[in-house]
C-alpha cells in the first residue's frame, strides 16, 4: 500500500507507537539501516514485499539490504566514508597518473576535477567509491578491500607455494594482480619483422583482464568476511569475489539473460515518451549510453521493442510488455 501525504501527517499526528517509531536521523551505515527496519519490523509484527500476486517475508537484515539495494536506494560507493582525509589519507601521486591518463587540462585543478567525479557527498566528505579508486590504503577503511593471490602445487588446495595479498587504489591492486599472474602464467614472445615483441599468455592475457576488472567491480563491498580471490593451480586459474547474483537472476537463468530491471525501466520511459532518445534514457537511469543501447537491442531481438522511422525523427513501439 503506498501511503499518501495525508496517511503520513495522520502518522505524525498520533506519533509514536506500535505501528510507528520516528527517528532523528538515519543511521550512515545500510547494516544499521537494515537492523533498525528490521528490529521494528519483529517487534511490530512483519515486514512483507510484494513480488507479482505473491508476498514475500523479510526477517533478516541480509534481505532487508538485499530490498533497499534492488529498490535503487542504496549503493556502497555512494556511502560516506566519514575517516577519511584529504591530506592524510588521498594518494596524491596516483591522482597525477590519473590526471595524464584521463586528458585533463594541466589548468583545471585537483579540487575541481574532485568534483566533477562526483567523489564528495553534501558535506564535502569523500564518499566509499572516491576512497576505494583514490586511498593510499581503502583497506585501512575497508579491511578485506584486497585482492589475495595465492599459488598452489598440483590440482588442489593442499600446498601453497606463494601467497600474496595486494592493497591500495583498485587501480593498483588490478596492476600487482596482472604482474603477479604473468610470473606464474608461461609466456612466449612472437617477433615479427622490425616491430615489437608480441607477447602470448597461455592463458589470454584479455582474458585476466575483464576477469579481474568484474571482479573488483563487482563485488559485495558491504560483506566484510572474504577477500577477492585469485587461486593459481597447475591446470586452471580461478578468480572469485564476495557477493552473488543479482536478486532479479536466477540461478538456472546465469548466464542466459541480464538484470529485468534497466530493461523494465526502459519500457516504462517508451510508455511514457515514444520519442525518447537513448542520451535521455541513459541520463535518467544513471547508466552508459553503451549499456541503453544493448539493452534496446536485446529487447527488440526478443519482440518485445520496435523502432519506427529514422534514429533522429522516429519513435519507439512497445509490441508486448515483459
Amino acid at each position: 500500500m503506498e501511503l499518501t501525504e495525508q496517511d503520513i501527517q495522520s502518522i505524525v499526528q498520533s506519533g509514536e507507537g506500535y505501528n510507528a517509531e520516528f527517528k532523528i536521523s538515519i543511521p550512515s551505515k545500510v547494516k544499521e539501516l537494515a537492523g533498525e527496519v528490521c528490529a521494528f519490523a519483529n517487534a511490530a509484527g512483519a515486514i512483507y514485499v510484494r513480488q507479482g500476486s505473491n508476498s514475500q517475508k523479510i526477517t533478516s537484515v541480509e534481505q532487508m539490504r538485499d530490498f533497499f539495494q534492488q529498490s535503487g536506494r542504496i549503493y556502497f560507493d555512494e556511502g560516506s566514508c566519514n575517516g577519511f582525509s584529504y591530506e592524510n589519507d588521498f594518494d596524491i601521486e596516483f591522482f597525477k597518473e590519473f590526471r595524464i591518463i584521463a586528458g585533463f587540462s594541466p589548468a583545471t585543478d585537483n579540487e575541481q576535477i574532485i568534483r566533477n567525479l562526483q567523489l564528495l557527498n553534501n558535506d564535502n566528505v569523500f564518499k566509499n567509491g572516491g576512497v576505494l579508486f583514490f586511498g593510499k590504503q581503502p583497506e585501512s577503511f575497508f579491511n578485506k578491500a584486497v585482492i589475495r593471490c595465492v599459488a598452489f602445487e598440483g590440482t588442489d588446495k593442499v600446498q601453497i607455494i606463494d601467497d600474496k595479498i595486494w592493497g591500495g587504489p583498485l587501480m593498483q591492486q588490478y596492476r600487482e594482480t596482472l604482474r603477479w599472474l604473468k610470473t606464474k602464467l608461461s609466456v612466449r614472445y612472437i617477433i615479427e619483422g622490425s616491430g615489437p615483441r608480441k607477447e602470448v599468455w597461455e592463458i589470454p592475457e584479455t582474458a585476466f583482464k575483464e576477469a579481474i576488472i568484474n571482479a573488483l567491480s563487482h563485488r559485495d563491498y558491504y560483506d566484510k568476511g572474504g577477500r577477492t580471490m585469485i587461486e593459481l593451480f597447475d591446470d586452471r586459474v580461478e578468480i572469485t569475489n564476495p557477493g552473488g547474483l543479482v536478486s532479479a537472476i536466477l540461478p538456472e537463468e546465469f548466464g542466459t539473460k541480464s538484470s529485468l530491471k534497466s530493461s523494465l525501466k526502459i519500457l516504462e520511459l517508451i510508455s511514457k515518451n515514444e520519442r525518447i532518445t537513448t542520451n535521455e534514457m541513459a541520463e535518467v537511469l544513471n547508466i552508459s549510453r553503451r549499456a541503453i543501447t544493448k539493452q534496446l537491442s536485446k529487447l527488440k531481438e526478443e519482440g518485445s521493442l520496435k523502432r519506427i522511422g529514422s534514429r533522429k525523427a522516429g519513435k519507439w513501439l512497445i509490441l508486448k510488455k515483459k
